[in-house]
């Protein structure tokens, strides 16, 4: 049985705000999964077995560079940027949050384009740019998350700071005074 709701999708974005995007289309059999979230859990899973095989196989061969290690290095990162990208196809994400989703898909894959060219000097190019995506969002992140807090307590102070008094020691008494 083929059911269709049509749903606002919204995110709460920095400083509280709520954002209202575009439509979201639900249309899937019950109980069934939509496709581009099995594509999503599939590549994240494919991602951490990578992750796992790669921590194996650099365990085993103990720092001996194996034959294909450049593309062992590079598929979990390019299995999650996948993994991100097809997440993002069934709710789509509007605005800073879209923002976001794209620079994580473009941190993941230029870290994997990284991985594949190491010795290069396009290599060492794409890592500091995967850094630089890296950085600026989670930065990002963190600065939003703490901004309500910081305003309010700023708005809490109130805006004239409150004066400090010397200690008596250091104050001349009237009697001090000629």
């Amino acid at each position: 049985m083929l059911r269709r709701q049509a749903t606002i999708a919204s995110e709460r974005l920095p400083g509280g705000e709520v954002a209202r995007g575009d439509r979201v289309a639900q249309s899937e059999e019950a109980g069934a999964a939509p496709v581009s979230y099995l594509a999503a859990a599939g590549a994240a899973a494919a991602a951490i077995a990578a992750a796992v095989a790669l921590v194996v196989g650099d365990g085993l061969a103990r720092g001996v560079s194996w034959r294909y290690h450049e593309v062992a290095s590079a598929a979990p990162l390019f299995l999650v940027a996948a993994a991100i990208a097809a997440a993002s196809l069934r709710r789509r994400p509007t605005g800073v949050s879209a923002v976001m989703r794209l620079g994580e898909i473009a941190a993941f894959s230029v870290w994997g384009a990284a991985q594949l060219w190491p010795t290069s000097g396009a290599g060492g190019g794409l890592n500091d740019l995967a850094v630089v995506l890296f950085v600026g969002g989670s930065g990002y992140l963190v600065l939003s998350d703490v901004r309500p807090h910081l305003s309010a307590r700023r708005s809490r102070v109130g805006s004239a700071p409150a004066r400090r008094r010397e200690p008596l020691s250091t104050r001349e008494s009237p009697r001090d005074v000629v």
